[in-house]
């Protein structure tokens, strides 16, 4: 995202990982008046600074990072290493293994979540490969003999590692999506569920119900009672919320609306009773919902009343 001073803001992955920097600075020893000083500018010039660093707080804090964070110390121990790896802390430890992408565990079994406007790609031990979209949640079930994902909310994306003889299951309400090997996103909202296959075969169940296979491209809808396939189905924008986008073609503006609010941390209202109607078409950064919406306003000829950033009302001229 590009500011009017022409620099680049640092991605969430990329603050978080600041954020880290400085937790193993602290857990790694005691920092000079500077550091600290460094660290007080850095952490109050922005509330994502607070909030990545609460969260790489919240990391250190999990059981499972102190027991492996102590494996690694000890072979550490055991091996020649630079004198910088002996003088680090257990916490700085830890810290090193989440920069790494060793805490693989954390995610084999317990829940993920996202907040409003948040991704979260996360590597599972399997070889598998999970993104949650904003304001979602999931959980994990990983081990020898069964790999099972449950979607409790919102959507994720997933790039699944072949492995025949344990096929990989996302599990939604009564609905069960199998696969051996592909790319694929579910989108759950309230009792719907949106299947799009990027690549390879995807089987979706309802218990008591036939299953339907799905092939690259194709889409299925499964509401309270049905699941309805159709073959090349999944539309681009499916799949453009991995980029930061958010395509539309053709579409309900009171869709679009509810889409483009799922990426905004206040209350967006479309007045019922001057329901504008129509359909839309639209190329936006869900970086930025506010933008997108004063642009769909301006192209549909509605007025956006902005009491606030976290309230904005939609409604004819």
């Amino acid at each position: 995202m590009t500011s009017t001073t022409n620099t680049t803001r640092p991605s969430r992955a990329d603050v978080l990982d600041e954020a880290i920097d400085w937790l193993a600075l602290h857990q790694g020893g005691r920092p000079s008046r500077a550091q600290h000083a460094a660290f007080l500018f850095w952490l109050n010039a922005d509330t994502r600074h607070r909030e990545a660093y609460e969260r790489a707080k919240g990391l250190w804090l999990q059981p499972e990072v102190t027991l492996a964070a102590k494996a690694l110390g000890d072979n550490i121990g055991k091996v020649s290493q630079p004198r910088g790896w002996r003088r680090l802390s257990l916490g700085a430890v830890a810290m090193v293994m989440i920069t790494l992408g060793l805490m693989t565990q954390l995610t084999n079994q317990g829940s993920i979540s996202t907040a409003v406007g948040e991704h979260q790609h996360v590597a599972l031990s399997d070889g598998s490969a999970i993104t949650l979209n904003t304001d979602s949640k999931l959980v994990t079930r990983l081990n020898e003999t069964r790999r099972e994902v449950e979607l409790l909310k919102g959507e994720a994306f997933f790039d699944v590692a072949t492995d025949p003889d344990h096929p990989f299951s996302v599990v939604s309400g009564d609905i069960r999506i199998q696969v051996i090997g592909t790319e694929f996103s579910v989108h759950r909202q309230g009792n719907q569920l949106r299947v799009s296959v990027r690549e390879g075969l995807v089987e979706v169940s309802r218990e008591g119900q036939a299953t339907e296979r799905l092939n690259a491209g194709d889409r299925a809808i499964a509401s309270k009672d049905t699941v309805r396939v159709t073959r090349g189905g999944a539309l681009s924008g499916d799949f453009a919320w991995l980029e930061n986008r958010l395509i539309f073609h053709d579409q309900p503006l009171s869709t679009v609306v509810d889409e483009v609010a799922r990426y905004h941390r206040g209350l967006i209202l479309l007045m019922a009773n001057d329901d504008p109607g129509g359909r839309v078409s639209g190329n936006f950064s869900s970086d930025d919902p506010i933008h997108a919406l004063v642009t769909l306003a301006r192209l549909n000829e509605i007025d956006l009343v902005r009491l606030t950033d976290y309230l904005l009302i939609l409604r004819r001229h």
